[in-house]
């Protein structure tokens, strides 16, 4: 697992070191040896009602994979965080948050 310079982990919940600790075993499987590569944590720049802002989201680069490989992530992703958890593909990373009360924004 790899933090890109400048991530701030401080006020991540447990709930959200889950995303890391699954993507970075999906990121192994799909061929990447260092593992998920973290591209921000509770810093960034995000939307109002963010819940990196709440410790609750983490996003993941993902543009070293081809379309059917970060769609592949997402899946695994997906299945492994289960069904409290929401996983959303961008243009160069992963978007994935625990859905505290259901909120997906």
């Amino acid at each position: 697992m790899i933090f890109k310079d400048g991530v701030s982990i401080e006020g991540i919940k447990p709930e959200a070191w889950a995303i890391a600790v699954h993507a970075d075993r999906v990121w192994k499987q799909l061929g990447r040896e260092e593992g998920v590569t973290i591209t921000s944590g509770t810093d960034g720049r995000h939307s109002t009602h963010s819940l990196h802002y709440r410790g609750l989201a983490f996003d993941l680069r993902t543009y070293y994979f081809t379309g059917c490989q970060a769609k592949q992530a997402k899946k695994l992703l997906e299945y492994n965080l289960g069904p409290d958890y929401y996983v959303l593909i961008e243009k160069t990373h992963i978007h994935a948050q625990y859905t505290h009360d259901n909120v997906r924004k």
